[in-house]
């Protein structure tokens, strides 16, 4: 995501999303043996990294991750600690500008998604929340992106939940 394009969102943003990111990748190992999955790279970005920039750019500014068992890279990742190599310093710098707060809770077992949800409760309150999933990358060069025409819809409508589904 270029600099540029982090302009402000054309509506009222939702400013909290929480990124269910505790499943065990079985679908995907053996690739997921050593790395999370939510941590392999699209082209040289892991997935959760573009999953981040999209809610960055919708106007989010606070994102709970729920994580589980093996998920250190990700909270690593978005940790703010200076990076041991030059590839991954742009990424952190780029939520710095924008300050963007990652906060994590850990699933005990993996219940699915619906549990994975209700860990967010207290984060969210009674107000509306994203729901991004950590491995689900949407990527189109359209402005609004599909992420702000919901948040829009959503507070038009003043829907109780807003879902986009693929056919």
């Amino acid at each position: 995501m270029s600099e540029s394009s982090l302009a402000q969102p054309t509506s009222s943003p939702i400013p909290r999303a929480l990124v269910p990111a505790a499943g065990q990748g079985v679908r995907l190992l053996p690739a997921t043996r050593a790395q999370a999955k939510e941590m392999l790279p699209l082209g040289a970005t892991p997935i959760i990294q573009l999953v981040a920039e999209e809610l960055l750019l919708a106007g989010v500014n606070s994102v709970l991750i729920v994580t589980g068992r093996g998920k250190e890279s990700i909270e690593n990742h978005f940790d703010g600690t200076p990076p041991t190599d030059d590839t991954s310093a742009p990424e952190r710098s780029v939520f710095d500008r924008h300050t963007m707060q990652f906060f994590y809770t850990r699933q005990s077992s993996p219940r699915g998604l619906g549990d994975a949800i209700l860990h967010g409760q207290g984060f969210a309150g009674d107000q509306d929340f994203v729901v991004a999933l950590g491995d689900c990358v949407i990527i189109g060069d359209s402005r609004p992106s599909l992420l702000e025409r919901m948040i829009r819809l959503h507070r038009e409508q003043r829907a109780s939940a807003t879902v986009a589904v693929q056919q």
